[in-house]
C-alpha cells in the first residue's frame, strides 16, 4: 500500500511537470526570489506556587525565522522551492525550575523548518516534495481572533515547550540551587498537548484546487505515516470562517499509536467578535485501562481599531487535556491575551496570561500547586 501511494504521487508529479513544461514553451516564464520572516522575543514570568521565575526567550510557539521562496511562474503552472530556517536564541524549551532564572542552555541554534520543491496550478492543485507542513499540520489551529502570536490551542508564548513541573501541595524546590524536583512532581509537557496532526515532515503532499472554499490534501511521509485533511475558508453573512479537519495514521513508524484525528473552526464577525472551537483525540496503544488522550479548546475574541496605529485584538481561552502521560490526569487552562498591531512598522506587541491546573486522578496525590504564567512579547516581520 505504501509503494502504491508513493507511485501514485510520483506519477502525479511527473504529469504536472510535463504539462508545465509544454505550457512554458509558448510564453515567457517570470522568475522571482523573495525573502521574508520575523524576529519574535518574549519576556516570561512563571510561578509554580513556590517561586517565580523570569525568562527572556525565543518562544517555541512562534520562533524567529527567515525564509527564501524561489518561483518560476508560467501561464498556468508555477514551479518553486522554499527554504525556511528557524533561529532559537535562548530557546524557551530549555527553561524550567531546574535550569533556574535565565538558565536557557541554547546560545543559538538553526532549525531546518522547511526545504521543499513544488509544482502548483489553480486547475490541478499543488504537489510538494521535501520537508514541509504535512496535510494535517495546523488542524486544531484555525484561529481568527488576531491573538495567535500570543496563544493558540495548546501553545502559550510564555511557557511553550518549557519543562516546568507541577509541584505537589506542601513541597518546594528545596532552595536556590533548584537541583532536584520533589517526589511526585509532573512535567507540564507530559500532560499538555494540542494533538496537531503530523506537524512538519519529510515526504510528499498533494493539495487539491479550492472549490467553493473547500480544498482536500493528503500526504505520505518517511516511516510510512499518512494523513488526509479538509480545509474550508469563506465569508458568509459578514462572517469570515476558517475550518479544518484531518485524520492521520502513524502505525507505519511507531507501535505506540495508530494515529489520531481532530478539527477546528473559527468565525470572525464584521463586528469584531470571534469564536473558536477545536478538539482532537489520539490513539494510544501503550495504555489499556484509560481512555485515549483528548484535547478540547475554546476561545472568544474581540477586535477593534480605535488607534491609527493598527488593530487591537483581545481574547479569552479555555483548554482541557485528559489522559496524557499514561495516567488518569486532567489539565485545565484558562488564558487571556491582547495584541496591538503597528501596521506601518510590521510589528505586533502582545501580552498574555495563563493558569494551568492539574488534577492527577491519583488517590495518593490529588493536589498540586497551579502554574501561573504571564508574558509580554514583540514580533517584527520583514
Amino acid at each position: 500500500m505504501k509503494q502504491f501511494r508513493t507511485m501514485l504521487l510520483g506519477s502525479a508529479a511527473m504529469s504536472m511537470a510535463a504539462m508545465a513544461a509544454m505550457q512554458a514553451a509558448a510564453a515567457e516564464v517570470e522568475r522571482t526570489l523573495k525573502m521574508s520572516g520575523f524576529v519574535n522575543k518574549v519576556a516570561a514570568f512563571v510561578d509554580d506556587g513556590d517561586s517565580t521565575y523570569t525568562d527572556f526567550v525565543d518562544s517555541a510557539l512562534d520562533n524567529s525565522r527567515v525564509r527564501w521562496i524561489a518561483e518560476a511562474k508560467g501561464p498556468n503552472f508555477t514551479m518553486g522551492g522554499i527554504i525556511e530556517l528557524g533561529l532559537m536564541v535562548n530557546n524557551s524549551q530549555y527553561h524550567s525550575q531546574i535550569t533556574g532564572q535565565n538558565g536557557g542552555t541554547d546560545p543559538g541554534t538553526f532549525e531546518g523548518r522547511q526545504a521543499a520543491v513544488y509544482i502548483k496550478s489553480k486547475k490541478f492543485g499543488t504537489l510538494i516534495l521535501g520537508k514541509h507542513d504535512s496535510a494535517s499540520e495546523g488542524v486544531v489551529e484555525a484561529d481568527l481572533s488576531g491573538t495567535d502570536v500570543s496563544a493558540i490551542n495548546g501553545e502559550y508564548a510564555g511557557i511553550e515547550g518549557t519543562t516546568y513541573n507541577f509541584l505537589p501541595d506542601g513541597t518546594d524546590m528545596g532552595g536556590a540551587t533548584n537541583s532536584t524536583y520533589p517526589t511526585g512532581s509532573v512535567d507540564i509537557n507530559n500532560v499538555l498537548d494540542q494533538l496537531d496532526g503530523l506537524d512538519r515532515n519529510y515526504g510528499v503532499t498533494y493539495t487539491s484546487p479550492e472549490f467553493q472554499g473547500v480544498s482536500v490534501g493528503f500526504g505520505t511521509y518517511e516511516g510510512g505515516s499518512t494523513d488526509v485533511a479538509v480545509h474550508y475558508s469563506a465569508t458568509v453573512f459578514d462572517t469570515e470562517i476558517a475550518a479544518n479537519f484531518a485524520a492521520w495514521n502513524t502505525a507505519g513508524n511507531t507501535t505506540n499509536s495508530d494515529g489520531g484525528y481532530g478539527g477546528s473552526i473559527s468565525a470572525l464577525h464584521s463586528s469584531g467578535v470571534s469564536l473558536t472551537f477545536a478538539g482532537a483525540e489520539q490513539d494510544d496503544n501503550t495504555i489499556v485501562a484509560l481512555e485515549d488522550p483528548t484535547n478540547m479548546y475554546a476561545k472568544v475574541g474581540y477586535q477593534l481599531k480605535y488607534l491609527n496605529l493598527g488593530k487591537t485584538s483581545l481574547s479569552g481561552s479555555w483548554q482541557q487535556n485528559d489522559d496524557f502521560g499514561g495516567t488518569d490526569q486532567t489539565v485545565e487552562v484558562w488564558g487571556a491575551n491582547i495584541v496591538q498591531e503597528f501596521d506601518a512598522y510590521g510589528t505586533e506587541i502582545y501580552a498574555g496570561y495563563a493558569n494551568f491546573d492539574l488534577d492527577s486522578g491519583l488517590s495518593t496525590q490529588d493536589d498540586y500547586e497551579d502554574i501561573n504564567a504571564g508574558w509580554v512579547g514583540m514580533r517584527v516581520t520583514f
